[in-house]
């Protein structure tokens, strides 16, 4: 964890020489993480897809098994192997988060002493919490993000998390950095475009496959009636 910190130290300061601003070097920072996590995050946005397609067939499988548990996860599990789907391929890049903000809080708390008079807006000191505006920010871009991965998951408990995880991150953010509330917020913006820009380029590839079946259907049609 040291060594990650020394690296977020390192980013940090190069952001901030060349900006004047530490607000604006975190915000570039967290554009860097985005975009070196972005093949993660292009698999995670792949998996949620492939869930969602596969969402009808798990309701159907759950009310079918529902009072029987064990059958239900039988016929789930060799639902995935079936169409080569992995349900928790989307966990990584959020797990990674982690030992990110770990750090970058060490980088605020710690290794920047200057950050004392890092200003940004209307906040005064990017190392003390914002308790006015930030944790709305933090609490509402993690319900956006939170949504876009558990929407599709059938499982309750997975949905209880939708609140639960934006609520934790509410009351969290109270005691939080200011700074590192402004990187959570400004990556959860991000997460929740490149799901958008992804989702609307799945659902227009989806959509051609579909027009592209539906025309071989009728061709075989055709070809049928001609003999």
């Amino acid at each position: 964890m040291g060594a990650l910190s020394n690296g977020i130290n390192y980013l940090l300061e190069f952001f901030y020489n060349w900006t004047g601003n530490y607000g604006i070097a975190i915000i570039l920072l967290t554009l860097l993480v985005r975009v070196v996590l972005y093949p993660l995050f292009q698999k995670q946005f792949t998996a949620s897809a492939q869930m969602r397609k596969l969402s009808p067939l798990l309701a159907e499988i759950q009310e079918k098994y529902k009072d029987n548990p064990q059958e239900y996860q039988q016929k789930t599990m060799e639902l995935y192997q079936k169409h080569k789907v992995n349900p928790l391929g989307g966990c990584l890049p959020t797990i990674i988060q982690f030992p990110v903000m770990i750090s970058l809080y060490n980088v605020l708390m710690k290794q920047i002493t200057t950050a004392e008079a890092a200003s940004f807006f209307w906040i005064a000191d990017l190392s003390k919490p914002d308790r006015y505006i930030l944790p709305f920010l933090v609490a509402l871009t993690s319900f956006g993000h939170s949504r876009t991965i558990v929407a599709v998951d059938q499982n309750p408990n997975s949905k209880t998390m939708l609140w639960m995880l934006p609520a934790f991150m509410f009351f969290m953010s109270f005691n939080f950095p200011a700074g590192l509330a402004l990187y959570w917020s400004v990556f959860n913006f991000l997460s929740m475009a490149h799901q958008y820009l992804f989702n609307k380029k799945w659902d227009e590839k989806e959509k051609q496959a579909q027009e592209q079946r539906e025309a071989k259907k009728l061709e075989s049609r055709k070809n049928r009636k001609n003999r």
